[in-house]
């Protein structure tokens, strides 16, 4: 009826030939004969377009579903990226992959019959405005009667045609459509083609036009170099298409976690798959260098400082409120299971006096025999003893921690190591890190002195050793009250709301 017979056998050879060979990519077997798969691939394509029916009863379907508007749309250039404005043809505009009327395309016969169906009147209305439905009446060539008509007046029409066996567009519609696609693809090209040329670097060049770019960098297979590969940094959002472009050309593709200067994201591009993972890994063990450097500069420069901290506490002082400040962290076990976190983690040290939460119930605000609460967390004595807190930020884990043991203001330094218990939340899931009964969360601080410190923090998911150095006298972040939004209550609403 519109001539789509010979599309509609080239699309499905083409289509089948396309997905099943697609896998084998650049990387095939030697003794793949591609020439005699080709042949077989054909023959098994049209033994099975024998089964399908005839072309008048399904053309509305092939045309729409897959997106063809004319046997035409494969010799048009591609559409991707689009550089210039749509074109006009009152009332339809254009912008190269098929007619518009106001921003709304045509859509498939089945979606219509579907939502037309007039024996499934207990479903709801399918709603649309009358513009919309105005659309797919002149998107398939049909009278959409006055402009005042109402949007049951052309779901009325269009129920109309479409029971009278609409079989799709006229070929009135059609042609216009191959026409304006035609001249929309060719002026993009051109444009798109021009600037291209202006771009002065392969970063914005594989940014701008990923497969025109990779076309290039990699010919066809036969003229492809061995283990050819390059690498290059481009801008985060623009990573997924670079990568689609060149898997789609049979290309091995590699995204390395390590991160440029600016957002920026390396890709690695080649054609050996083995040659590319030993680049990544190449890649990343440099950058993994690059930070531990960074992390020796910066423990040097905070080393500096010391005796400049050391002199402002004083001679003979040498008491446990000269720990109260901002505290710099390692931890190698953390840094070495969770990178991505970096290496240098903070603390911020002061003392605090217990107060209960007003909206905790009588057993969170119980305490043990021994003056603990249930996690092993101490209460403040009536004297107005105070406690050492931390909140501390270390990568994978953070909270605050209260020590297990009273220690006035002016104390002597403690020589041995001060036990704490902790609450806080893992970066991963978020999940709060609450123990009741005192048996994982916990650990110990030992003060080398006023500027330096070790430590050890249990925790589910690991015991890690710590080490700081004190780098000013204020702590940057004191919130105690931390400890009481982090409580099993919380654990449990929160829990229940995750799942």
């Amino acid at each position: 009826m519109y001539a789509f017979e010979s599309c509609r056998r080239t699309l499905i050879i083409e289509w089948a030939l396309q997905w099943i060979i697609q896998p084998f990519g650049a990387e095939g077997s030697n003794d793949f004969d591609l020439s005699s798969f080709r042949d077989k691939i054909k023959e098994k394509a049209l033994e099975l377009l024998s089964l399908l029916p005839p072309a008048d009863d399904i053309v509305g379907v092939t045309v729409d579903r897959f997106n063809l508007k004319s046997p035409m749309g494969s010799k048009l250039p591609e559409l991707d990226p689009v550089v210039i404005p749509f074109i006009s043809h009152k009332p339809f505009d254009c912008e190269g992959n098929g007619l518009t009327y106001i921003k709304f395309s045509r859509e498939s016969l089945d979606d219509l019959r579907t939502w037309l169906q007039p024996n499934q009147r207990s479903k709801p209305l399918f709603k649309r405005g009358k513009e919309w439905w105005r659309a797919q009446l002149l998107l398939y060539g049909l009278d959409a009667g006055k402009s005042t008509a109402k949007a049951n007046d052309l779901t009325r029409m269009l129920r109309s045609a479409v029971k009278q066996g609409l079989q799709g567009p006229t070929q009135t519609i059609i042609d216009l459509e191959d026409e304006l696609n035609a001249k929309f693809r060719a002026q993009n090209a051109e444009a798109r083609d021009k600037k291209y040329q202006t771009l002065e670097t392969e970063e914005s060049r594989v940014e701008f036009y990923p497969v025109r770019f990779w076309r290039e960098r990699f010919p066809s297979k036969g003229k492809r170099k061995k283990n050819d590969i390059v690498t290059l940094a481009v801008q985060s959002q623009s990573v997924h298409r670079v990568k689609t472009a060149a898997e789609s050309l049979g290309l091995s593709v590699i995204c390395p976690d390590a991160v440029e200067a600016g957002g920026l994201s390396k890709i690695v591009v080649g054609t050996d798959r083995g040659a590319v993972l030993q680049l990544k890994s190449q890649m990343e063990e440099k950058q993994k260098k690059q930070i531990e450097e960074a992390a020796i500069f910066d423990r040097k420069e905070r080393e500096a400082k010391t005796p400049k901290l050391e002199a402002q506490v004083g001679p003979g002082k040498r008491t446990l409120k000269d720990v109260v400040g901002e505290w710099n962290v390692r931890s190698r076990a953390i840094s070495d299971m969770w990178p991505d976190f970096g290496t240098d983690f903070q603390m911020s040290i002061y003392f605090h006096k217990l107060v209960e939460a007003r909206n905790d119930s009588d057993e969170e605000r119980s305490f043990c025999s021994d003056g603990s609460h249930g996690d092993g967390a101490t209460s403040a004595k009536s004297d107005g003893t105070e406690l050492v807190w931390a909140n501390f930020e270390m990568g994978i884990l953070s909270g605050v921690l209260q020590a297990k043991k009273h220690f006035p203001h002016d104390s002597s330094f403690p020589r041995g190591p001060i036990p704490f218990a902790w609450r806080g939340r893992e970066a991963g899931e978020g999940e709060i890190q609450v123990d009741m009964d005192g048996s994982v969360n916990k650990g110990t601080v030992t003060f080398l002195g006023p500027t330096k410190l070790k430590g050890e923090l249990k925790s589910s998911l690991g015991d890690f050793k710590f080490e700081g150095n004190k780098a000013s006298s204020a702590p940057k972040n004191k919130n105690p009250h931390e400890w009481h939004e982090l409580d099993e209550g919380r654990w449990n609403e929160e829990c229940t709301g995750r799942w």
